[in-house]
C-alpha cells in the first residue's frame, strides 16, 4: 500500500505562489494583526461586553482609498461582524477604542463597522 503524505495548510500557501493565494494570506495576517491589538484594547472595556464583540468579529482590515482630504498616514479600519447588536456595541465603544489606538501610535482616523451577511 502507498503511502499517501499530506501537506498542512501553511505547506500549501509557502509552496504557491498565485496571486490567489498570496492575497488570501495577506489578509489573514492582517486580520490577525488587527484582532490581537483589539483583544488587548478590549481588555479596558467591560468583560462581558469586550467577550461578546471579540466573538462576534469576522474580519478588520484596512480601508483601502485615496481619500485626500484625510491627513496622510491615518487608517480606516473596516471591522465585519456577525450581528446587529455587536455593531451596535461596538458604536458605543467605538471613541474609547480610537483612543486606545491612537495612544498606541496606530493613528486610526475611523471605525467602520459592518454587518456580514
Amino acid at each position: 500500500m502507498k503511502k499517501t503524505n499530506f501537506l498542512s495548510l501553511d505547506e500549501i500557501l509557502r509552496g504557491e505562489s498565485s496571486p490567489e493565494l498570496i492575497r488570501i494570506k495577506s489578509m489573514a495576517n492582517e486580520n490577525a494583526y488587527w484582532t490581537s491589538i483589539f483583544e488587548k484594547v478590549l481588555e479596558n472595556v467591560a468583560y462581558e461586553d469586550s467577550q461578546k464583540l471579540l466573538t462576534s468579529i469576522v474580519r478588520i482590515g484596512v480601508v483601502q482609498g485615496d481619500d485626500t482630504t484625510k491627513s496622510q498616514g491615518e487608517l480606516r479600519l473596516l471591522i465585519r461582524l456577525n450581528s446587529p447588536t455587536a455593531a451596535y456595541k461596538l458604536k458605543i465603544y467605538g471613541p474609547h477604542i480610537l483612543r486606545y489606538l491612537n495612544r498606541l501610535g496606530l493613528k486610526v482616523s475611523e471605525l467602520q463597522p459592518s454587518v456580514s451577511s
